[in-house]
């Protein structure tokens, strides 16, 4: 028997930070983790398949505008992994973030990325977030509507087990570069365990981890991060299995 496990989530399931491209280190992100562990410690005869679906920049009302495609993959669980994309103060505005992450103007991303990486990321960060005002690509309330359509259409349209991770809590240097997030990805990690509550979906609380230790550079987890990650995630599955 095959069972599927979709993870739906931005660079946090993708990345290990600081990287280690070296076939010898064996460092793994969560969802092969996962997929290694279902399938080592089965007591079932069941061959579990974990699809990672994670985009570098995803956002909460991309997952709903594209909802079919993941409603298609027909997970037996579905993992929700999505937020500190739209909670941070913004440096820049989102049609600008579409050129440099080459989803509309790709024409113009030469010249803008090269602006992007000399200029703005090097020098200008922390002053464009105030005076953009602190603001977030996605405000509070759009992000509670998008969350909360999103849940209620997987929980309609799937017959998966949902589990929903929050964000993690950001450190200093995610801080100094743009003032105000850890606020924001508090408040925002409270919104999606509120609405976990609401629909009575398994909600995985990651602000307890210690970003010396997990995520060093105040968002990706590193190798230990993800093994802590996956760890949670197994605890979770055994009790829906």
């Amino acid at each position: 028997m095959r069972k599927k496990i979709t993870i739906i989530s931005n660079s946090v399931s993708l990345r290990i930070r600081p990287p280690d491209h070296s076939v010898e280190s064996g460092k793994k992100v969560y969802s092969s983790i996962l997929e290694d562990e279902l399938n080592k410690n089965q007591q079932t005869a069941v061959l579990w398949e974990v699809s990672n679906q994670g985009l570098s920049r995803l956002l909460i009302k991309e997952v709903y505008d594209d909802s079919d495609q993941y409603i298609r993959t027909f997970p037996d669980i579905l993992i929700l992994n999505i937020g500190c994309v739209d909670a941070p103060n913004r440096d820049i505005p989102l049609w600008y973030s579409d050129i440099i992450f080459k989803r509309k103007y790709k024409k113009l991303y030469k010249i803008f990325y090269i602006f992007h990486c000399r200029f703005i990321k090097t020098y200008l960060r922390r002053y464009l977030v105030f005076l953009r005002g602190k603001k977030s690509w996605v405000s509070h309330s759009k992000f509670k509507f998008y969350f909360d359509e999103v849940l209620t259409l997987f929980l309609k349209e799937t017959n998966a087990k949902i589990i929903v991770i929050g964000i993690n809590a950001g450190n200093e240097k995610i801080e100094t570069l743009l003032p105000g997030t850890i606020e924001k990805y508090n408040d925002y990690s409270e919104i999606i365990k509120q609405l976990c509550i609401k629909h009575h979906i398994e909600f995985i609380d990651v602000s307890d981890m210690d970003s010396e230790i997990y995520f060093p550079d105040g968002v990706h987890y590193n190798a230990i991060g993800h093994k802590e990650v996956a760890d949670r995630l197994l605890k979770v599955i055994y009790k829906l299995i």
